[in-house]
Protein backbone atom coordinates (compact mmCIF):
# COMPACT_ATOMS: atom_id res chain seq x y z
CA UNK A 1 0.00 0.00 0.00
CA UNK A 2 2.41 2.59 0.59
CA UNK A 3 4.20 1.46 -2.65
CA UNK A 4 0.84 2.37 -4.34
CA UNK A 5 0.36 5.71 -2.27
CA UNK A 6 4.02 6.85 -3.57
CA UNK A 7 3.39 6.25 -7.35
CA UNK A 8 -0.52 7.72 -6.87
CA UNK A 9 1.63 11.01 -5.87
CA UNK A 10 4.49 10.63 -8.56
CA UNK A 11 1.27 10.59 -10.91
CA UNK A 12 -0.17 13.38 -9.37
CA UNK A 13 2.60 15.71 -9.55
CA UNK A 14 3.09 14.68 -13.27
CA UNK A 15 -0.17 15.20 -14.15
CA UNK A 16 0.30 19.16 -12.08
CA UNK A 17 3.14 19.39 -14.16
CA UNK A 18 2.56 18.83 -17.54
CA UNK A 19 0.13 21.95 -17.42
CA UNK A 20 3.21 23.82 -18.20
CA UNK A 21 3.90 22.22 -21.17
CA UNK A 22 2.07 23.02 -24.41
CA UNK A 23 1.32 20.95 -29.39
CA UNK A 24 1.74 22.19 -32.97
CA UNK A 25 0.51 23.19 -36.53
CA UNK A 26 2.17 22.25 -39.72
CA UNK A 27 2.15 25.96 -41.29
CA UNK A 28 5.36 27.11 -43.15
CA UNK A 29 8.37 28.10 -41.77
CA UNK A 30 7.86 31.86 -42.71
CA UNK A 31 4.30 32.23 -41.19
CA UNK A 32 5.98 30.10 -37.95
CA UNK A 33 8.64 32.28 -37.80
CA UNK A 34 6.66 35.57 -38.08
CA UNK A 35 4.40 34.32 -35.17
CA UNK A 36 7.49 33.82 -32.79
CA UNK A 37 9.21 36.94 -33.61
CA UNK A 38 6.04 39.20 -33.59
CA UNK A 39 5.74 41.88 -31.02
CA UNK A 40 2.76 42.66 -29.29
CA UNK A 41 0.94 45.66 -30.12
CA UNK A 42 -0.85 48.09 -27.91
CA UNK A 43 -3.65 46.16 -27.37
CA UNK A 44 -3.33 42.84 -28.00
CA UNK A 45 -0.63 41.06 -25.70
CA UNK A 46 2.34 38.85 -27.26
CA UNK A 47 1.84 35.27 -28.16
CA UNK A 48 3.69 33.02 -25.93
CA UNK A 49 2.87 30.24 -27.18
CA UNK A 50 1.19 30.21 -30.84
CA UNK A 51 -1.75 27.75 -31.93
CA UNK A 52 -1.03 25.05 -34.12
CA UNK A 53 -1.54 21.64 -34.90
CA UNK A 54 -2.16 19.17 -38.05
CA UNK A 55 -5.54 20.51 -38.68
CA UNK A 56 -6.31 21.37 -42.13
CA UNK A 57 -6.48 25.50 -42.69
CA UNK A 58 -9.91 25.47 -44.62
CA UNK A 59 -11.21 22.44 -43.84
CA UNK A 60 -14.17 21.46 -40.85
CA UNK A 61 -11.74 21.08 -38.42
CA UNK A 62 -12.06 17.78 -37.62
CA UNK A 63 -10.15 14.77 -37.61
CA UNK A 64 -10.65 11.04 -37.45
CA UNK A 65 -7.57 7.94 -36.57
CA UNK A 66 -6.89 4.37 -36.90
CA UNK A 67 -4.95 2.33 -35.39
CA UNK A 68 -3.82 -1.08 -35.82
CA UNK A 69 -1.96 -2.50 -32.47
CA UNK A 70 0.15 -5.79 -32.28
CA UNK A 71 0.93 -6.00 -28.40
CA UNK A 72 1.77 -8.41 -25.91
CA UNK A 73 0.53 -8.28 -22.12
CA UNK A 74 2.16 -10.18 -19.70
CA UNK A 75 0.09 -10.59 -15.78
CA UNK A 76 2.82 -10.99 -13.16
CA UNK A 77 2.28 -13.60 -10.44
CA UNK A 78 0.82 -16.51 -12.75
CA UNK A 79 3.81 -19.04 -11.84
CA UNK A 80 2.02 -21.81 -11.54
CA UNK A 81 4.41 -24.94 -11.09
CA UNK A 82 8.33 -25.85 -11.04
CA UNK A 83 10.68 -28.61 -11.01
CA UNK A 84 13.61 -29.29 -9.01
CA UNK A 85 11.70 -30.35 -5.84
CA UNK A 86 12.61 -33.56 -3.76
CA UNK A 87 9.97 -36.07 -3.25
CA UNK A 88 11.29 -36.51 0.36
CA UNK A 89 10.87 -34.98 3.23
CA UNK A 90 14.35 -34.65 3.96
CA UNK A 91 15.72 -34.34 1.25
CA UNK A 92 17.95 -35.64 -1.65
CA UNK A 93 21.33 -36.05 -2.13
CA UNK A 94 21.41 -35.47 -5.67
CA UNK A 95 18.53 -33.35 -6.87
CA UNK A 96 18.50 -32.23 -11.19
CA UNK A 97 18.10 -28.29 -11.15
CA UNK A 98 14.15 -27.74 -11.78
CA UNK A 99 12.74 -24.18 -13.23
CA UNK A 100 9.35 -22.22 -12.55
CA UNK A 101 6.86 -22.55 -15.16
CA UNK A 102 4.06 -19.59 -16.52
CA UNK A 103 1.30 -19.31 -19.21
CA UNK A 104 2.38 -18.18 -22.39
CA UNK A 105 2.45 -14.63 -23.39
CA UNK A 106 2.47 -13.89 -26.95
CA UNK A 107 1.49 -11.27 -29.37
CA UNK A 108 -2.11 -10.58 -30.57
CA UNK A 109 -3.83 -7.82 -32.38
CA UNK A 110 -5.83 -5.42 -31.74
CA UNK A 111 -7.48 -2.04 -32.86
CA UNK A 112 -8.03 1.97 -31.75
CA UNK A 113 -10.00 4.24 -33.32
CA UNK A 114 -11.11 8.10 -32.89
CA UNK A 115 -12.57 11.33 -33.20
CA UNK A 116 -11.48 14.72 -32.51
CA UNK A 117 -13.19 18.76 -33.36
CA UNK A 118 -11.31 22.08 -32.79
CA UNK A 119 -13.91 23.93 -30.70
CA UNK A 120 -12.94 27.32 -32.29
CA UNK A 121 -11.70 28.67 -29.10
CA UNK A 122 -7.59 29.63 -28.60
CA UNK A 123 -7.01 26.09 -30.63
CA UNK A 124 -8.97 23.85 -28.02
CA UNK A 125 -9.78 20.49 -29.17
CA UNK A 126 -11.89 17.84 -28.05
CA UNK A 127 -11.82 14.38 -28.51
CA UNK A 128 -12.31 10.75 -28.36
CA UNK A 129 -10.75 6.92 -28.88
CA UNK A 130 -11.81 3.57 -28.27
CA UNK A 131 -9.28 0.51 -27.99
CA UNK A 132 -10.09 -3.38 -28.41
CA UNK A 133 -7.66 -5.53 -26.95
CA UNK A 134 -7.98 -9.45 -26.74
CA UNK A 135 -4.95 -11.73 -25.56
CA UNK A 136 -6.55 -14.79 -26.47
CA UNK A 137 -4.75 -17.97 -24.10
CA UNK A 138 -2.12 -20.05 -25.15
CA UNK A 139 -1.73 -22.85 -22.74
CA UNK A 140 1.95 -23.85 -21.41
CA UNK A 141 2.52 -27.10 -20.37
CA UNK A 142 5.26 -29.47 -18.14
CA UNK A 143 5.46 -33.17 -18.03
CA UNK A 144 7.10 -35.21 -15.58
CA UNK A 145 6.09 -39.23 -15.36
CA UNK A 146 8.19 -39.30 -11.76
CA UNK A 147 5.52 -37.08 -9.66
CA UNK A 148 8.41 -34.46 -9.86
CA UNK A 149 6.02 -31.02 -10.40
CA UNK A 150 5.38 -28.93 -7.68
CA UNK A 151 2.06 -26.88 -7.45
CA UNK A 152 2.70 -22.98 -7.23
CA UNK A 153 -0.52 -21.76 -6.20
CA UNK A 154 -1.65 -21.04 -2.43
CA UNK A 155 -5.07 -19.40 -0.90
CA UNK A 156 -4.99 -15.37 -0.21
CA UNK A 157 -2.91 -14.41 2.61
CA UNK A 158 -3.44 -17.78 3.98
CA UNK A 159 -6.99 -17.11 5.21
CA UNK A 160 -8.67 -20.22 3.15
CA UNK A 161 -6.91 -23.06 4.52
CA UNK A 162 -9.16 -25.96 2.80
CA UNK A 163 -7.07 -27.06 0.44
CA UNK A 164 -6.99 -30.60 -1.57
CA UNK A 165 -3.61 -32.75 -1.26
CA UNK A 166 -0.93 -31.57 -2.92
CA UNK A 167 1.78 -34.33 -4.04
CA UNK A 168 4.12 -33.97 -6.67
CA UNK A 169 2.56 -33.66 -9.84
CA UNK A 170 3.26 -35.54 -13.42
CA UNK A 171 1.48 -32.90 -15.67
CA UNK A 172 0.73 -29.57 -15.03
CA UNK A 173 -1.05 -26.41 -17.20
CA UNK A 174 -1.61 -23.16 -16.85
CA UNK A 175 -3.36 -20.78 -19.57
CA UNK A 176 -3.93 -16.90 -19.21
CA UNK A 177 -6.22 -14.25 -21.19
CA UNK A 178 -7.08 -10.82 -21.26
CA UNK A 179 -9.70 -9.26 -22.72
CA UNK A 180 -9.25 -5.22 -22.64
CA UNK A 181 -11.79 -2.15 -23.39
CA UNK A 182 -10.72 1.30 -23.10
CA UNK A 183 -12.15 4.32 -23.71
CA UNK A 184 -10.12 7.79 -23.51
CA UNK A 185 -11.69 11.54 -23.58
CA UNK A 186 -9.04 14.57 -24.08
CA UNK A 187 -9.41 18.42 -24.11
CA UNK A 188 -6.26 19.58 -25.42
CA UNK A 189 -4.50 22.87 -26.92
CA UNK A 190 -1.75 22.46 -29.66
CA UNK A 191 1.04 24.87 -29.39
CA UNK A 192 4.67 26.03 -30.94
CA UNK A 193 7.35 25.60 -28.50
CA UNK A 194 9.81 26.28 -31.12
CA UNK A 195 10.14 25.99 -34.69
CA UNK A 196 10.44 22.30 -35.05
CA UNK A 197 9.09 21.08 -31.55
CA UNK A 198 5.50 21.04 -30.90
CA UNK A 199 3.57 19.85 -27.86
CA UNK A 200 -0.28 18.97 -27.61
CA UNK A 201 -1.06 19.21 -23.94
CA UNK A 202 -4.13 17.73 -22.70
CA UNK A 203 -6.26 16.67 -19.62
CA UNK A 204 -9.31 13.99 -19.34
CA UNK A 205 -11.28 10.76 -18.48
CA UNK A 206 -9.95 7.14 -18.94
CA UNK A 207 -12.92 3.97 -18.26
CA UNK A 208 -11.39 0.41 -18.66
CA UNK A 209 -13.26 -2.74 -19.16
CA UNK A 210 -11.06 -5.32 -18.30
CA UNK A 211 -12.10 -9.10 -18.59
CA UNK A 212 -9.20 -12.27 -17.07
CA UNK A 213 -9.30 -15.77 -16.84
CA UNK A 214 -6.51 -17.74 -15.21
CA UNK A 215 -6.71 -21.66 -15.50
CA UNK A 216 -4.39 -24.11 -14.17
CA UNK A 217 -4.94 -28.06 -14.09
CA UNK A 218 -2.61 -30.52 -12.03
CA UNK A 219 -2.67 -34.04 -12.51
CA UNK A 220 -0.99 -36.78 -10.38
CA UNK A 221 -1.55 -40.51 -9.41
CA UNK A 222 -2.99 -40.76 -6.05
CA UNK A 223 -1.11 -43.32 -4.01
CA UNK A 224 -3.76 -42.99 -1.69
CA UNK A 225 -6.30 -44.34 -4.10
CA UNK A 226 -4.64 -47.48 -5.49
CA UNK A 227 -2.22 -44.72 -7.33
CA UNK A 228 -5.40 -43.82 -9.50
CA UNK A 229 -4.85 -41.04 -12.13
CA UNK A 230 -6.13 -37.91 -10.22
CA UNK A 231 -6.55 -34.15 -11.70
CA UNK A 232 -7.11 -30.94 -9.60
CA UNK A 233 -8.65 -28.03 -11.60
CA UNK A 234 -8.39 -24.36 -10.64
CA UNK A 235 -10.49 -21.85 -12.60
CA UNK A 236 -10.41 -18.31 -11.80
CA UNK A 237 -12.26 -15.11 -13.58
CA UNK A 238 -11.28 -11.75 -12.34
CA UNK A 239 -13.64 -9.11 -14.07
CA UNK A 240 -13.24 -5.29 -13.37
CA UNK A 241 -14.35 -1.61 -14.26
CA UNK A 242 -12.40 1.72 -13.48
CA UNK A 243 -13.01 5.15 -14.45
CA UNK A 244 -10.72 8.52 -13.89
CA UNK A 245 -8.53 11.36 -14.43
CA UNK A 246 -6.12 11.34 -17.46
CA UNK A 247 -3.33 13.71 -18.24
CA UNK A 248 -0.19 14.02 -20.62
CA UNK A 249 1.12 15.47 -24.02
CA UNK A 250 1.26 14.28 -27.44
CA UNK A 251 5.08 16.14 -28.95
CA UNK A 252 6.19 16.26 -32.57
CA UNK A 253 10.08 16.62 -33.08
CA UNK A 254 9.93 17.27 -36.47
CA UNK A 255 12.98 17.43 -38.93
CA UNK A 256 11.07 19.02 -41.94
CA UNK A 257 7.07 19.64 -43.39
CA UNK A 258 6.95 15.61 -43.86
CA UNK A 259 9.30 13.75 -41.57
CA UNK A 260 9.11 14.00 -37.74
CA UNK A 261 9.31 11.96 -34.46
CA UNK A 262 6.87 11.92 -31.96
CA UNK A 263 6.48 10.92 -28.35
CA UNK A 264 3.15 10.68 -26.18
CA UNK A 265 2.63 10.48 -22.40
CA UNK A 266 -0.68 9.90 -20.41
CA UNK A 267 -0.49 9.08 -16.75
CA UNK A 268 -4.01 7.56 -15.51
CA UNK A 269 -5.58 7.09 -12.09
CA UNK A 270 -8.04 4.90 -12.05
CA UNK A 271 -11.01 4.18 -9.83
CA UNK A 272 -11.26 0.71 -10.03
CA UNK A 273 -13.85 -2.09 -8.87
CA UNK A 274 -13.28 -5.66 -9.57
CA UNK A 275 -15.33 -9.30 -9.22
CA UNK A 276 -13.12 -12.37 -8.93
CA UNK A 277 -14.33 -15.49 -8.43
CA UNK A 278 -12.18 -18.85 -7.59
CA UNK A 279 -13.12 -22.36 -8.13
CA UNK A 280 -11.09 -25.14 -6.94
CA UNK A 281 -12.36 -28.91 -7.59
CA UNK A 282 -10.76 -32.44 -7.77
CA UNK A 283 -12.27 -35.75 -9.59
CA UNK A 284 -10.96 -39.10 -10.97
CA UNK A 285 -9.69 -38.93 -14.67
CA UNK A 286 -11.60 -41.97 -15.13
CA UNK A 287 -14.74 -40.70 -13.60
CA UNK A 288 -15.11 -36.92 -14.35
CA UNK A 289 -18.63 -36.80 -13.13
CA UNK A 290 -17.83 -37.44 -9.75
CA UNK A 291 -16.21 -34.11 -8.33
CA UNK A 292 -14.93 -33.24 -4.91
CA UNK A 293 -15.02 -29.35 -4.31
CA UNK A 294 -12.61 -27.64 -2.17
CA UNK A 295 -12.31 -23.92 -2.82
CA UNK A 296 -15.98 -22.23 -4.19
CA UNK A 297 -14.95 -18.14 -3.15
CA UNK A 298 -16.29 -14.62 -4.44
CA UNK A 299 -14.21 -11.55 -3.63
CA UNK A 300 -15.36 -7.91 -4.42
CA UNK A 301 -12.97 -4.85 -3.76
CA UNK A 302 -12.43 -1.12 -4.49
CA UNK A 303 -8.60 0.30 -4.96
CA UNK A 304 -6.98 3.47 -6.95
CA UNK A 305 -5.03 1.77 -9.70
CA UNK A 306 -2.28 3.76 -11.38
CA UNK A 307 -2.04 3.58 -15.19
CA UNK A 308 1.32 4.98 -17.08
CA UNK A 309 1.75 5.22 -20.84
CA UNK A 310 4.47 6.01 -23.23
CA UNK A 311 4.63 6.04 -27.35
CA UNK A 312 7.62 6.60 -29.22
CA UNK A 313 7.77 6.44 -32.72
CA UNK A 314 8.56 8.20 -36.24
CA UNK A 315 5.93 9.90 -38.36
CA UNK A 316 5.01 11.33 -41.95
CA UNK A 317 2.51 14.08 -42.93
CA UNK A 318 1.08 15.51 -46.32
CA UNK A 319 -1.23 18.05 -46.65
CA UNK A 320 -3.58 18.12 -50.04
CA UNK A 321 -5.77 20.45 -51.94
CA UNK A 322 -4.20 23.79 -50.80
CA UNK A 323 -4.01 22.39 -46.92
CA UNK A 324 -8.11 21.55 -47.28
CA UNK A 325 -6.85 17.90 -46.48
CA UNK A 326 -4.05 16.68 -43.87
CA UNK A 327 -3.12 12.76 -44.24
CA UNK A 328 -0.13 11.63 -41.42
CA UNK A 329 1.19 8.19 -40.72
CA UNK A 330 3.27 6.55 -37.60
CA UNK A 331 4.79 3.76 -36.56
CA UNK A 332 5.81 3.35 -32.92
CA UNK A 333 6.28 1.33 -29.65
CA UNK A 334 3.94 1.77 -26.80
CA UNK A 335 4.58 0.65 -23.33
CA UNK A 336 2.02 0.44 -20.43
CA UNK A 337 2.23 -0.35 -16.42
CA UNK A 338 -0.76 -1.22 -15.15
CA UNK A 339 -0.13 -1.12 -11.18
CA UNK A 340 -1.33 -3.52 -8.74
CA UNK A 341 -2.93 -5.63 -11.57
CA UNK A 342 -3.40 -9.17 -10.08
CA UNK A 343 -6.60 -9.73 -7.75
CA UNK A 344 -6.64 -13.57 -8.10
CA UNK A 345 -7.51 -15.15 -4.84
CA UNK A 346 -5.94 -18.33 -5.45
CA UNK A 347 -2.85 -16.40 -6.63
CA UNK A 348 1.04 -17.65 -7.04
CA UNK A 349 3.36 -17.72 -4.43
CA UNK A 350 5.10 -14.56 -6.29
CA UNK A 351 2.09 -12.93 -7.02
CA UNK A 352 -0.78 -11.28 -4.86
CA UNK A 353 -1.63 -7.39 -5.83
CA UNK A 354 1.06 -7.87 -8.84
CA UNK A 355 1.45 -5.61 -12.03
CA UNK A 356 0.53 -5.97 -15.70
CA UNK A 357 2.54 -4.31 -18.50
CA UNK A 358 1.40 -4.12 -22.05
CA UNK A 359 4.18 -3.54 -25.19
CA UNK A 360 4.44 -3.83 -28.88
CA UNK A 361 4.19 -1.93 -32.01
CA UNK A 362 1.65 0.45 -33.18
CA UNK A 363 0.46 1.41 -36.60
CA UNK A 364 -1.39 4.62 -36.95
CA UNK A 365 -2.94 7.06 -39.75
CA UNK A 366 -5.11 10.27 -39.19
CA UNK A 367 -7.09 12.45 -41.47
CA UNK A 368 -8.42 15.85 -40.82
CA UNK A 369 -10.29 17.61 -43.08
Amino acid sequence: MKNRSLITGFISALCLTSSCCLFGSENSDNDIDSILSSSPTTNQPKVIFPSGGYRAEEGADAFITADFLYWEARQEGLSYAMTGVSRASSGSTRLPQGNIFYPEFKYDPGFRVGLGIGLGHDAWSLSVQYTWYHQNFHPASVSHPNNSIAQLTSTESNVYTTLPPTPPFTYAKGEWKLMLNMIDGELGRDSYVSKYLAIDTFYGLKAVWQNQNFNTIYQWNDDNNRNTPTQNNIYQSAKSFGIGLRAGAHTVWSFNRNWSLFGDFAANVLSTRSHILAQNKQFVIANSSSVTYFQNIEKKISYIQPLLEMLLGIGWDMWMQDDEYHLGIKIGWEEQMWFGNNNYILGSLSGGNADMSIQGFVFKARFDF
